[in-house]
């Protein structure tokens, strides 16, 4: 039987590499928070929905190497729109 891919959020993969602290979804437990790597998936692929609007917030994330990455700025932003 042949595998579909995995589905991901609408957002594409954007965290900026150049000008932001990536952190490993290994260490997800160092983000405010300590969210587990579990987490960070369900919020890149599900997303969460925001307090007020209701509206679907997804987490950034990009994949180096074969390991995925968000960033503690796109974590920071990912926080603020769910709480807006």
């Amino acid at each position: 039987m042949e595998r579909k891919p995995r589905k991901l959020g609408p957002v594409p993969p954007n965290v900026n590499v150049a000008n932001e602290t990536l952190v490993v979804f290994a260490e997800s437990g160092t983000l405010p928070g300590g969210p587990t790597p579990g987490n960070l998936q369900c919020w890149i692929t599900g997303g969460i929905r925001s307090l007020t609007d209701k509206r679907p917030c997804y987490l950034e994330w990009c994949r180096i190497g074969g390991k995925r990455y968000t960033s503690r700025e796109a974590f920071d932003r990912f926080t603020e729109a769910i709480n807006s």
